[in-house]
């Protein structure tokens, strides 16, 4: 059965950005849909987003931004975003990133937000708190919520977009006949074994922009951090590496040292890596641990949990809070090492977007990790939750301003043949399972492309792809969940090409990207973003300036701890 629903502004995601962006909107007259895949507001599974994952042991939302914290000045924020970014970051919308921080801030006050006490370790984590609040605020909204449904398609009209479709996992499909969408659906962690987000974050927007046409940029950009993988996924700061702990393989053996190249020690890389957690080409030697330790296990020297061994020289030294919260969540230091790995958090890549954070395609937008721009190669910690703030209110507010007007010419026989492309899925008898497929694709990405790049392991990685793409049509569908399960996989499926090509364009190394072939940053050839599109059903690439006046600050970042 198919419903058709019509609004002003569909939303569709179920994180920060989305929440605020269908906020604002209703604030601002529109008729708001929301759809997310999973129970809106919920913390840490399917419908909260990566904003309210519990993962990280410091908190995360009473930074929004740096703006007014510690002394840094709105000049010094921006020259900081700059410099990390390497050149990648759009400096327009870096300053209305800056310049609407204490706005964004000011607005979830008023609605009543609880921060949590201090700055430190244990607070309710990440933007649990945002979260919080704007569950509340949506719940006592006239926004309808269509929760258990996932977005699976665009529907595009004279080059505009008039709606999408969808499909519940009860199995009902849905046409959504509007005049703004706004996409926050996150990133595309899902697409990695160890990664730090929910199920749900599974590359969906990036996947149907791409298909109908809109432009991405710095989709080979993501922030690669050190995290705990058992019992439980947890984020494990940049004190490790400043402590210079102890990693062992399954066999007992200390590996690091030997992934050091000549000329560097040890001591030397985990004290560059304790000023950034994330992985990043952009000093001398930090690189080499990560490298390492995905190495390691690619060798088959991890774990049965394709972990690692962190050996803690004095857990009694770790502040009592910090042990007390990894207790609650299942790890007890007292007990042995930590089981680690190199884990995907976040991508720095998505649409391009202008100062409304509306993308290349009229009426679509996009805001938080769903969009690129407000940063670059690299980013500044805790500045994705800014972003999903900022740009998820302006998301709102234009289109509902847009929604003002007449609405568009609705596409309905484009939208039927998506929904067509659903039922194909539905009806598929196969012998393929969705999930075994998943893992099939998340080992190869996080085993060939998540840190060391070549020719070798990308076209590995797009062979890996091209089996799973012809293998997904003989899937077998036992339920409707299935149905969304192999539809992800499509969206990964897409991503991970997306990324896999454009990472064999960019032939030199930059920030979070890492090319074995060519370990050192090209300014001179590559200080150029690459833009991505779908055209006459075809992959295009377009590398363009999108700083041309960027050049490296003397010291690059010195000692400030950026990540």
């Amino acid at each position: 059965m198919t419903e058709t629903i019509q609004t002003d502004v569909l939303v569709v995601g179920g994180g920060g950005a989305a929440a605020r962006a269908a906020a604002e909107a209703e604030k601002a007259g529109a008729s708001v849909v929301l759809a997310t895949k999973g129970r809106f507001g919920a913390i840490g599974v399917r419908g909260g987003g990566a904003t309210g994952i519990s993962i990280s042991e410091a908190t995360g939302s009473h930074g929004l931004g740096r703006v007014g914290m510690r002394g840094w000045t709105a000049e010094q924020v921006f020259d900081d975003v700059i410099q990390v970014g390497l050149g990648m970051a759009d400096r327009k919308l870096v300053q209305i990133l800056i310049e609407d921080t204490i706005d964004s801030r000011r607005a979830l006050d008023d609605w009543g937000i609880v921060h949590p006490g201090g700055q430190g370790m244990g607070g309710r984590q990440h933007g649990v708190p945002i979260m919080d609040v704007l569950n509340r605020v949506i719940r006592q909204s006239s926004v309808r919520l269509l929760e258990r449904c996932l977005v699976t398609d665009l529907v595009v009209n004279d080059g505009e977009c008039v709606g999408a479709v969808g499909v519940g996992d009860d199995g009902e499909q849905y046409i959504f006949q509007t005049k703004a969408v706004i996409l926050g659906t996150g990133g595309n962690g899902q697409l990695f074994r160890f990664n730090m987000n929910p199920t749900d974050v599974t590359g969906d927007g990036y996947s149907m922009a791409y298909n109908a046409g809109a432009d991405l940029m710095n989709m080979e950009f993501m922030q690669i951090f050190l995290g705990t993988v058992y019992p439980t996924t947890n984020l494990v700061h940049s004190w490790a590496w400043r402590r210079g702990e102890r990693m062992t393989n399954a066999l007992g053996e200390e590996f690091a040292a030997n992934y050091i190249p000549e000329g560097g020690t040890l001591a030397q890389a985990q004290a560059e890596h304790g000023l950034h957690n994330p992985f990043s080409a952009r000093d001398q030697y930090s690189r080499y641990l990560d490298i390492g330790m995905i190495n390691e296990v690619n060798e088959g020297r991890g774990s049965e949990h394709g972990a690692l061994n962190m050996h803690l020289s004095d857990p009694e030294a770790i502040p009592a809070e910090l042990r007390d919260w990894y207790n609650y969540r299942g790890i007890r230091w007292e007990d042995g090492p930590l089981q680690v790995a190199i884990c995907h958090h976040c991508s720095n890549g998505g649409l391009v977007i202008d100062e409304n954070a509306q993308s290349t395609i009229p009426r679509l937008y996009a805001a938080g990790e769903q969009a690129t721009g407000p940063h670059g190669g690299d980013r500044l910690g805790g500045h994705m939750l800014t972003a999903s703030q900022v740009f998820g209110a302006r998301a709102g507010k234009h289109a509902a301003q847009v929604a003002k007007g007449a609405a568009p010419t609705f596409d309905f026989e484009g939208a039927q043949d998506k929904i067509v492309a659903i039922e194909v899925f539905a009806g598929s008898q196969g012998d393929e399972s969705p999930a075994g497929l998943k893992t099939e694709l998340q080992h190869s990405t996080w085993s060939n492309m998540l840190v060391a790049r070549s020719p070798e392991t990308l076209n590995k990685v797009l062979a890996d792809i091209s089996s799973i793409r012809e293998r997904l049509s003989r899937v077998a569908i036992e339920k409707p969940g299935d149905v969304v399960q192999a539809l992800e996989v499509r969206s990964l499926l897409t991503v991970g090409e997306m990324i896999a090509n454009v990472s064999l364009q960019r032939t030199e190394s930059r920030a979070g990207h890492y090319r074995v072939d060519y370990p050192d940053q090209n300014d001179e050839q590559w200080l150029k973003a690459i833009k991505v599109r779908q055209a006459h059903d075809q992959m295009e690439f377009e590398p363009f300036a999108v700083d041309p006046d960027w050049t490296s600050r003397e010291g690059d970042m010195g000692q400030m701890g950026w990540g």
